[in-house]
């Protein structure tokens, strides 16, 4: 019989709408999901180059940089790239207290001088082609070769002051000395004050106070007041080596013309959480305060006791999360829901609210991109702003992962640009853990959400370029180790064996005795594997140690093997990547019409025959995978229901495109797109189903 329509296309030619922020699953646009993991969007072009659209493909994978921990099963408390002023970009990593710089090949190596607190976040400040790291406990200043504590004790005494042995001044002086550090060209508090003593032509002659002066200080400075003219401030007299005790001066008083500090001037500031410069000045924030401590002017070792400025007064006494520069010559200041502006050039600078602000819940919860700051809202979640529109990205889909955050650790989340793949990327703790399993990406070409990565516990972020200039975002995790985002196809296992059957096990463990897994220093530690049935069910673990035929789960902070593996047919594949892609819901623009399915067409790029793409069908809304079909794409050539189909949208290689067919009735149909193997990139450029529609009635089939 000859129908109005014979046949539908429900065509699917770009993946960009991404993971959707829409009410319902049937109003989804096409190439939009309602559920993926550990995807990325490729060949991507920009609506003024043609598009929007983009293919699909399993995410890249993540490639270890430390094969021994810097300190095993602990926190990477800290993660930071210094492009240094002078000298080659460094990474350094804080873990269980210890700083360690990478070493370009594959260690981290301790520096000395300084220790911080285990599981406290470690944050960073550039300042005079100096490093600044803190943690809220205690502060130190890296040079490039070792930790230093920042700032200058004032001198424990007054200096000696008498006459010298050969003519020189006349007059009653008094003075005082500082400590001072040519390097930074910082000076302390000054000391006590000598006891005038009155001079008739001769030397004043000066001793350095008594006590052990700081490990940075390389001088001591001299300055001194002449009392019987009643002169106010106190001028330089003399700038000596540390190691020479005594020192004879007789600079008169027009020679002396650098003033000297004041009383706490230049005093040891507390430890901060996090700082910033701003117009010379080190702002610096303690562990839970709302307020601000500024610096002298290009000074971020000294801190005046009154130099204390209140963020947003009695009405808002919540503490400061975050202070970052942004645009031209901005710095702001955030609190969980609220952001301030700092105005002005000097101290004390203005602080003012801006109207319609969201906040940020740490220091790196924030970046700039394209003259967007985007954020996290400690109750809207993610955001951009321009400071004068404010846009929260959140809607419903994203938000029912927010809802599984666990409030009590929003200090954890961070947020990555990775300019390459043009994403913003934050990593959030959910589930109840205070550990970060989850990272959310936006892509800033398209203004969409990508679906969330998983598979490591993700501690620091940070961008890095290396001494060959390849950049890249890194990550520290739970277990000393450090990886990079987006590299390669497998997630972290270096080499050895990958793919292995299970020949016994336990809840807690797994073995296979013919594997030969990667034992060099740590091993596996910290990396995901799947343990998969002879039926296919997946269940996701993570290794906590092994030897080459043994791995022992981690099991204190993730779930225990259930069913424990028995019998053949077992398999586990470690560096595996749950990826997946559920398609929107397929009508052919009539929900509620029945339709018989012809073929399933998909268009995919792969680098070998053998590879798997499974297609995974449900219909109308079955709580049950009605069927799934492991596709293989041959390399060349044309077979029934194979074949090569040229360039993919012209761009790159030729993409290989595969039918099956589909004999069910339907009226909703949808489709899951996934493959774990590690070393099987997967890139999807297109994909079709075919369908006649049937009487108006409804198929008996899609009656659930």
């Amino acid at each position: 019989m000859s129908l109005v329509a014979p046949e539908v296309d429900i065509n699917i030619g770009s993946f960009h709408p991404g993971f959707l922020d829409t009410p319902d699953v049937e109003v989804l646009p096409l190439g939009g999901t309602p559920d993926a993991r550990n995807s990325l969007f490729v060949r991507v072009q920009k609506p003024e180059d043609g598009g929007p659209r983009a293919n699909l493909r399993k995410r890249f994978g993540t490639l270890l940089k430390n094969l021994s921990a810097m300190s095993s099963g602990r926190s990477v408390d800290g993660l930071i790239a210094w492009p240094r002023e002078v000298g080659t970009e460094e990474l350094i990593a804080v873990c269980n207290g210890t700083a360690y710089r990478w070493d370009h090949v594959s260690a981290f190596v301790a520096l000395t001088g300084g220790a911080f607190t285990p599981g406290a976040v470690v944050t960073h400040l550039p300042f005079k082609n100096q490093l600044f790291l803190m943690d809220g406990h205690v502060t130190y200043r890296y040079d490039g070769t070792n930790l230093k504590a920042p700032g200058l004790t004032a001198p424990a005494t007054a200096p000696g002051l008498a006459a010298g042995p050969v003519s020189g001044v006349t007059g009653t002086y008094e003075g005082y000395v500082v400590w001072y550090d040519s390097v930074m060209d910082h000076e302390s508090s000054p000391s006590e004050t000598a006891t005038a003593v009155v001079f008739a032509d001769t030397q004043r002659r000066w001793t350095i106070p008594t006590g052990t002066p700081p490990s940075t200080a390389d001088y001591w400075r001299i300055y001194a007041r002449r009392t019987d003219t009643s002169e106010n401030s106190f001028f330089r007299a003399g700038t000596i080596p540390i190691g020479q005790t005594q020192y004879d001066e007789a600079i008169v008083d027009a020679a002396r013309r650098d003033r000297g500090p004041t009383d706490n001037e230049n005093d040891v500031p507390p430890a901060f959480a996090f700082a910033e410069e701003f117009k010379g000045y080190r702002l610096g924030f303690r562990r839970d305060s709302s307020d601000m401590y500024v610096s002298k002017a290009l000074d971020p070792e000294s801190q005046h006791p009154r130099d204390v400025f209140p963020i947003g007064g009695k009405g808002d006494t919540k503490p400061v999360r975050s202070c970052r520069k942004y645009g031209d010559g901005e710095c702001l200041v955030r609190k969980p829901t609220r952001t301030y502006r700092l105005v002005g050039d000097r101290v004390p600078f203005k602080i003012l609210q801006i109207k319609g602000s969201l906040g940020g819940v740490s220091q790196y919860s924030g970046t700039e991109v394209e003259d967007w700051w985007y954020d996290w809202d400690e109750i809207k979640g993610p955001y951009r702003t321009n400071t004068i529109t404010w846009e929260p990205l959140a809607d419903h889909r994203i938000t029912r992962i927010l809802a599984t955050l666990n409030r009590q650790a929003l200090a954890a989340v961070q947020c990555e640009h990775h300019k390459t793949l043009n994403l913003i990327i934050w990593k959030i703790p959910v589930g109840g853990t205070t550990r970060c399993r989850m990272l959310l990406k936006y892509h800033t070409g398209l203004q969409r959400w990508l679906d969330p990565d998983t598979g490591f516990e993700y501690t620091a972020l940070s961008q890095f370029t290396t001494q060959s200039g390849d950049y890249g975002v890194y990550f520290g995790d739970e277990w000393g180790r450090v990886y990079e985002l987006y590299r390669g196809e497998i997630d972290g296992v270096p080499s050895g064996t990958h793919t292995a059957t299970v020949t016994g096990a336990t809840s807690s463990t797994v073995t296979a005795a013919a594997a030969a897994f990667v034992t060099t220093g740590n091993g596996l530690a910290g990396m995901p594997a799947l343990v998969l049935s002879p039926a296919g069910a997946e269940q996701w673990v993570r290794v906590a140690s092994n030897t080459a035929t043994v791995l022992t789960l981690d099991v204190a902070n993730g779930p225990q093997l259930g069913p424990v593996p028995s019998g053949a047919g077992w398999t586990v594949i470690v560096g595996a990547i749950d990826w997946y892609w559920w398609t929107s819901v397929l009508t052919g623009g009539e929900s509620m019409r029945g339709k018989s399915a012809g073929w399933f067409w998909i268009s995919a790029g792969l680098t070998a025959a053998a590879h798997v793409l499974k297609v995974a069908c449900r219909l109308n809304r079955a709580s049950t995978i009605l069927a799934t079909y492991d596709l293989t794409f041959e390399a060349d050539g044309l077979v029934w229901g194979v074949g090569e189909w040229g360039d993919t949208w012209g761009e790159g290689g030729p993409t290989h495109e595969r039918k099956r067919r589909m004999p069910q009735s339907f009226m909703l149909a949808q489709f899951r797109l996934s493959n774990f193997y590690p070393d099987q990139p997967v890139e999807v450029s297109r994909f079709r189903l075919t369908a006649d529609w049937l009487r108006r009635r409804v198929p008996r089939s899609a009656s659930a």
